[in-house]
């Protein structure tokens, strides 16, 4: 069910599993270019979580042959370059990664193994997915429930489920590409918490209305990174006055959409 509306109460984490590979090393992507050396006429391969797609500049199309496939890149160096940049996209988020990659002639640093190149998403989608894959299974209906009268009714009158993991949202993300249409630029949004589950993440994200006037919320506009989403109150009051937010909640499977690089 890709970006469907539940407009009754209602919500998406299991994390891309690590692969594991042999006589591999493995590289953190930190925001850093990582160092890829290929030696000339030789294939190395790159490993990732994901799917991805490779950004190859003109200058390198005539010395090297790539191949993506099923998350790793086959590359072949057919002479010596110096360091050239590459951009690779992951599929599943937009995610992209830096690789400084150069041509050598002989292979005096073991510049024909493997690498597994890992991002934060993919480190933060294990962890959680340790945490949650023994959790009982809870509905859709059931987790946007809970998040729901846990950021708007007492603590005591909140449903219990054992299979739901919360955690506070303490990173500052810019939403404001999250808000499309109409209502561009007529909102502030500000992610409050995360709900994991075995299969899904509910992020409850605040919907302030920055506008002198009453408006509605059309959850038509959020686009496009969730399943599921659901709202509080459609209707909320001008800026100022009591009643002047609500409070949407994004679903997802897979890892929650606020790790997406288009937010951070």
């Amino acid at each position: 069910m890709k970006n469907s509306i539940l407009l009754a109460m209602v919500a998406m984490v299991s994390g891309n599993v690590f692969a594991s590979y042999d006589h591999t090393t493995t590289s953190y992507w930190n925001k850093r270019p990582i160092p890829v050396s290929i030696q000339t006429g030789e294939e190395r391969l790159l490993h990732f979580d994901d799917n991805v797609s490779v950004g190859l500049p003109e200058y390198l199309k005539s010395k090297v042959s790539v191949t993506a496939l099923a998350g790793t890149v086959y590359i072949t160096s057919n002479t010596e370059f110096p360091v050239t940049r590459l951009l690779i996209q992951k599929a599943s988020n937009g995610e992209r990664i830096v690789l400084d990659v150069n041509s050598v002639p002989e292979d005096v640093e073991n510049n024909n193994g493997d690498i597994h190149i890992v991002t934060k998403a993919d480190m933060v989608s294990e962890e959680v997915k340790s945490k949650v894959k023994d959790l009982p299974s809870v509905t859709i209906k059931q987790l946007v429930q809970f998040a729901s009268q846990d950021v708007y009714g007492p603590l005591n009158a909140r449903s219990n489920y054992d299979g739901i993991i919360v955690s506070d949202v303490k990173q500052q993300y810019d939403l404001s590409l999250f808000v499309t249409g109409r209502s561009t630029g007529l909102f502030n949004l500000i992610p409050l918490k995360e709900y994991k589950t075995r299969d899904y993440v509910l992020t409850s994200i605040l919907v302030e209305n920055t506008s002198s006037t009453k408006q509605e919320v059309n959850l038509y506009d959020f686009y496009p990174d969730y399943d599921a989403i659901a709202i509080q109150n459609g209707n909320i009051a001008p800026k100022g006055v009591n009643g002047d937010a609500t409070v949407i909640y994004v679903i997802n499977e897979g890892i929650g959409f606020l790790h997406s690089e288009v937010y951070r």
